[in-house]
């Protein structure tokens, strides 16, 4: 669904491609508090695990954000679920089987 699937597969725990793609919801969300959190709370992932801007971004830390829902919705982002990887299979169990 267009409409929920940007917000869904980062709960399912895709990654995204790249730092580019995790910003990607920005374009659409017009809530400028909501698009100042999500840039840093991006950044911050970026800066504190010495990543480079090309490397995947776990996009389920925003769905755990009050206002991750809102940044998500109606998003398009590039992403990937590594299945050899435990964390994201976890994550992606998790929310497939919750109760």
């Amino acid at each position: 669904n267009l409409d929920i699937g940007g917000y869904a597969w980062a709960r399912y725990g895709f990654n995204a491609n790249s730092k580019r793609h995790a910003l990607a919801p920005m374009n659409l969300c017009r809530n400028k508090g909501v698009r100042k959190a999500a840039q840093k709370v991006i950044d911050d992932y970026y800066q504190i695990n010495g990543l480079p801007d090309w490397a995947e971004f776990p996009m389920h830390i925003l769905t755990e954000k009050i206002w991750g829902r809102s940044y998500l919705l109606g998003s398009s982002w590039s992403g990937v679920l590594d299945l050899m990887n435990a964390e994201q299979v976890a994550t992606f169990e998790g929310y497939l089987f919750r109760k």
